[in-house]
């Protein structure tokens, strides 16, 4: 087995994530918790660039990819 290697955590979530969602091309990262929040990521920093609040242990998650080409 290959040897693994941290390059970057993230922070911010109170409870346990359980959905994400990466989007290569812009370098995005979402993710989904059961705190009842949604954060969207910079890859490249680890900056928070969105924040939106549901409520706790009721977000459900829905993916809709748009490519514009």
């Amino acid at each position: 087995m290959d040897k693994k290697e941290t390059t970057r955590v993230f922070t911010g979530h109170s409870d346990w994530v359980y959905s994400l969602a990466i989007d290569e091309k812009s370098k995005r990262l979402a993710s989904g918790s059961y705190d009842g929040e949604v954060r969207v990521w910079n890859l490249e920093d680890g900056q928070v660039l969105a924040h939106f609040i549901a409520a706790p242990g009721y977000l459900q998650t829905e993916q809709r990819v748009s490519r514009g080409e």
